[in-house]
């Protein structure tokens, strides 16, 4: 992926839904009484057990769904020196140690890692026929800069498993389609991609899911130029309350929705929009977004 565009359109990068359920495992709990209840339940526990590889593995879908990286690789780095490890465990730890040393800069390693990654995924899915470890050997492709081996993959798994009825798949795997489709350039079958996966995502009644795909959607539509659809599903995006509203999920948003305000031409609404982003709270990647709109907005 060139700029990381998951993270240009929501909250998280798309990591496939892997081999557990944090979502599940925590219920009703906020991110804090979610973060600390997986810390307590883990240190409750005989290490290398099968209940501490199931709750570690709770813990690092945690960590990645809410691009904690440091958090991520805190735990995956002196696991992957461990010789023994569940095959199922192991391909997690590989997979989101490769994507987490990606978003953090360190790209020779994070590539090093991803090779061996798509074996270690290769090797589960041929064991288990798994159609999520496909999805994630795509993504790793996708964000590696091999968008065409990635479409290749994402297309023969949505073929062969065409009659899965499980949104959650769908999600991951139409949210993928779409992520490809503008790394290829093609804008209609991006948008029709989003499309499905807010459908999928909308039967999960997960808000991080949805609100992911009201911001791909709104991506695509921006793309395509239709920048009042773009900026009714952006505000859409703003307006669901996901696990974790942090500061930085809400500048990237209204950045969105303020240069948005600037292509319909309404510098007024951009500059609502604007005032409401904190300077310290925006992401590193978005700063020179947040510049020009300064410069437009000719705000001191």
């Amino acid at each position: 992926m060139l700029v990381s565009l998951s993270l240009l359109i929501s909250t998280v990068t798309f990591a496939a839904e892997t081999y557990s359920d944090h979502e599940e495992f925590c219920q009703s709990r906020s991110f804090e009484k979610c973060d600390l209840y997986l810390k307590d339940t883990l240190a409750s526990i005989n290490p290398y057990s099968n209940q501490w590889y199931k709750i570690s593995s709770y813990q690092l879908d945690f960590y990645y769904d809410h691009q904690l990286f440091s958090e991520t690789l805190k735990i995956t780095s002196p696991l992957l020196e461990k010789s023994e490890l569940p095959s199922v465990f192991k391909a997690q730890i590989y997979f989101y140690h490769a994507k987490a040393l990606n978003y953090t800069g360190q790209k020779l390693q994070a590539k090093e890692v991803a090779f061996k990654t798509k074996e270690i995924l290769k090797e589960h899915f041929d064991a288990f026929q798994d159609p999520y470890r496909i999805v994630e050997i795509a993504n790793l492709y996708h964000v590696f800069g091999d968008p065409e081996n990635a479409l290749k993959l994402l297309q023969k798994t949505q073929h062969q498993f065409a009659k899965r009825q499980d949104p959650h798949f769908n999600f991951e795997l139409y949210g993928n389609l779409a992520q490809t489709y503008i790394a290829l350039g093609d804008l209609d079958k991006q948008a029709l991609a989003w499309q499905n996966a807010l459908y999928a995502a909308n039967q999960t009644n997960d808000p991080q899911k949805i609100k992911i795909a009201y911001g791909g959607l709104a991506f695509s539509q921006k793309a395509n130029k239709d920048f009042q659809g773009a900026y009714n599903n952006y505000l859409k995006a703003l307006s669901i309350k996901a696990p974790k509203q942090n500061q930085a999920s809400f500048a990237r948003l209204q950045i969105n929705l303020a240069e948005m305000g600037l292509a319909l031409k309404n510098k007024k609404l951009a500059m609502d929009h604007f005032k409401k982003i904190l300077p310290q709270s925006v992401p590193r990647l978005h700063k020179e977004r947040y510049l020009q709109l300064q410069t437009k907005l000719q705000i001191e």
